[in-house]
């Protein structure tokens, strides 16, 4: 499932992506929303639009945008102890 959360001015599009099926969908979905955008006159800064993977088995796929590949951040998790 992928999930879309709008606000303002910001926009995070996410979802388990497990195979090739999933990366697909994602795919998809990120160019249903580009198609949506411009229905709307509304713009998105690709240059500011990131891919973050997680899992120690992730396939890292690439996806684009308007024809851009979009960059990759990298994410570390970190977990925080309590006493």
């Amino acid at each position: 499932m992928i999930v879309i959360i709008k606000s303002a001015d910001d926009t995070k599009v996410f979802g388990k992506v497990m195979d090739d099926k999933d990366k697909c969908k994602l795919q998809e979905d990120l160019s249903k929303l580009i198609s949506c955008a411009q229905k709307w006159n509304v713009e998105f800064s690709v240059a500011k639009c990131k891919v973050m993977h997680t899992g120690n088995n992730n396939n890292k796929f690439s996806y684009e945008m308007n024809g851009e590949v979009l960059d990759r951040i990298r994410f570390w998790l970190r977990r925080i102890w309590r006493l």
